[in-house]
């Protein structure tokens, strides 16, 4: 299965974390065509859709919030 690199980001993140929660961002560092640094970001809320769809995460069993590995 092929992840893409939102999800590649999104599951780096849960590594080192632990749990991802519903208003965490995922950030990406990158250069601009001049060169210059620049920050993406995206939602985890909309990558968490895609992975819960492949299994790979699950919803916190805690509390309902955020999700963690599967």
């Amino acid at each position: 299965m092929k992840l893409t690199k939102k999800e590649q980001l999104f599951m780096e993140l849960l590594e080192k974390e632990g749990v991802v929660w519903q208003f965490d961002y995922v950030l990406f560092n990158t250069k601009d065509k001049k060169g210059f640094d620049k920050v993406i970001s995206y939602k985890a809320w909309n990558i968490a859709y895609d992975l819960l769809e492949k299994g790979l995460i699950k919803v916190n069993p805690k509390n309902n919030f955020g999700w963690v590995k599967a």
